[in-house]
């Protein structure tokens, strides 16, 4: 079996500061300390992007110091808030092109990950490059031949999901990624961005999208399209690849789940 944990959009901001009265640093810290009471079996986690706010450079530079209490390898994807400039700048030791894109992809058993990067530096939508499309592909290509598995993960959702404010910000040119996805057969998208859980079937490809580890999106199935954000619970979600089935479990990690002993 397979194990990985997908944490996303954590928009830190410095340490010593707080976004919308919530204190992001101290909801890290609480996911990995679950992940390391709950799930130290782990093959690896993802952090989806958004991992700052405004790309503040304190963040990135404190991050290491939280996430490598990981019993596991770690990656980091960058998404719409971020600066690639400057997380490149303060964590240079990351997987980065000589695009300047940060990008990851290898393989576990059976299965291949492959980590796109979708920021186009201060828009909020998505994109994908045509450097960043010939990388897929040819990633595509290479672990297609190898009959592996293949799992895709990225920040923005190439699909509309009925919330008017986050589906005129995702990916802009979903077109040009469903055409190659067509060639290739893909297990499962996992992705960010909206701040809300998210499920199903995009073009014959399920995905799925995690909410964050500090503010959500309300989630009004509208066209409204001035965001509306609220306090909800934060969630990780777990995924285990095993016998040709993917699970996937949300996990909040602030809950005591106190049990009830005199359940009958």
């Amino acid at each position: 079996m397979v194990k990985f944990i997908q944490l996303t959009d954590t928009h830190l901001v410095k340490p010593d500061e707080k976004l919308f009265g919530i204190d992001g640093w101290d909801r890290l810290e609480k996911a990995v300390a679950s992940i390391v009471t709950h799930h130290a079996d782990a093959d690896f986690v993802v952090l989806t992007g958004d991992i700052t706010e405004a790309g503040e450079a304190q963040a990135y530079q404190a991050l290491p110091s939280v996430l490598d209490k990981l019993p596991c390898p770690y990656y980091l994807m960058l998404g719409n808030h971020d600066s690639r400039a400057i997380a490149q700048q303060m964590m240079p030791s990351l997987a980065w092109t000589n695009d300047g894109f940060l990008q990851y992809h290898f393989a576990l058993d059976n299965h291949a990950f492959i980590f796109l990067d979708t920021l186009i530096e201060g828009e909020h939508s998505g994109f994908l490059c045509d450097i960043r499309l010939k990388h897929l592909e040819n990633m595509l290509q290479s672990y297609h031949k190898q009959a592996k598995d293949i799992y895709l993960f990225m920040h923005h959702p190439p699909m509309k999901i009925g919330i008017g404010s986050m589906d005129v910000i995702n990916l802009t040119n979903s077109d040009a990624l469903l055409n190659l996805l067509q060639h290739y057969p893909v297990k499962h998208l996992f992705m960010g961005h909206l701040h809300v859980n998210c499920h199903g079937i995009w073009h014959g490809i399920p995905y799925a999208v995690m909410k964050s580890t500090t503010h959500q999106t309300k989630p009004l199935l509208n066209d409204y399209q001035d965001l509306t954000v609220i306090y909800g619970p934060p969630e990780y979600a777990v995924v285990m690849l095993q016998n040709q089935q993917i699970t996937i479990h949300h996990q909040n990690f602030l809950d005591d789940d106190k049990i009830i002993n005199d359940y009958a």
